[in-house]
C-alpha cells in the first residue's frame, strides 16, 4: 500500500465554532495558518497540522490505528506526537482502491535555532504489522523576533478573550476596539 501527502496546512489552534458551515459540515476551524510563523520563544513551540493523505490499494474494512509525527530542522530531532485512533474510525473511507483520509494533530517542538521545519508522517493501519511512511512532509519555517515586533497584532492576543468573541452573534462582536458592527 501506498500513502501519499496531498495536503498538509501548519495552524496555531484548532477550535470548535459553535456555528456549522452554509451546507452543514462540521463546526472545527483551524486558525492562523500560515507556513512562516513568527515566534518570541523556542520553548514548547506547538502547532496544529491538519493532514490529507490518500492511500492507494486500499481495502474495505481497514483502518487507521495510530498517527505519528516527527519534527526536525537542518536533521535535528525537535519533537515527535503519536495519536492513538478509536476504532474504527470515519477517517477511512474506501471507495474503489483508494481513499482519502485526513486529521488534525499538535505537535510540541523544542527547536533551538530559526529554519525550515520538516514533519514526518507516519500512519499505522489496522491491516499491516508496521508503521507506514507517508510520502511528502509537511512543513513549517520559524523566524524568532522580539514580542513587541511589527508582526505582532496584539488586539487578539488572549485565546480565551478571541473564544468569549466568537461565542457572541456576529452583529454584536466589534470589528475594531473603537467601532461596533451595526445590525443590517
Amino acid at each position: 500500500m501506498e500513502l501519499q501527502l496531498i495536503a498538509a496546512l501548519p495552524g496555531k489552534s484548532l477550535e470548535n465554532k459553535i456555528n456549522m458551515c452554509v451546507d452543514g459540515r462540521g463546526g472545527w476551524t483551524l486558525s492562523q495558518l500560515n507556513v512562516d510563523r513568527y515566534i518570541t520563544d523556542y520553548t514548547d513551540y506547538f502547532l496544529v497540522f491538519c493532514i490529507g493523505v490518500l492511500a492507494t490499494d486500499a481495502t474495505d474494512g481497514d483502518f487507521v490505528e495510530s498517527t505519528r509525527l516527527t519534527a526536525r530542522i537542518d536533521d535535528e530531532l525537535i519533537g515527535t506526537s503519536t495519536r492513538e485512533w478509536a476504532t474504527p474510525n470515519g477517517m477511512w473511507n474506501c471507495q474503489g482502491s483508494t481513499a482519502v483520509f485526513e486529521w488534525a494533530q499538535d505537535l510540541i517542538m523544542q527547536p533551538t535555532c530559526d529554519g525550515l521545519i520538516t514533519v514526518a508522517i507516519d500512519v499505522k493501519l489496522k491491516s499491516q504489522i508496521d508503521w507506514l511512511p507517508v510520502n511528502g512532509n509537511a512543513f513549517c519555517r520559524i523566524t524568532k523576533v522580539e514580542p513587541d515586533s511589527k508582526y505582532f497584532n496584539r488586539s487578539w492576543e488572549s485565546s480565551w478573550l478571541f473564544s468569549l468573541r466568537e461565542m457572541l452573534p456576529p452583529r454584536f462582536r466589534r470589528r475594531r476596539w473603537w467601532s461596533v458592527t451595526k445590525p443590517k
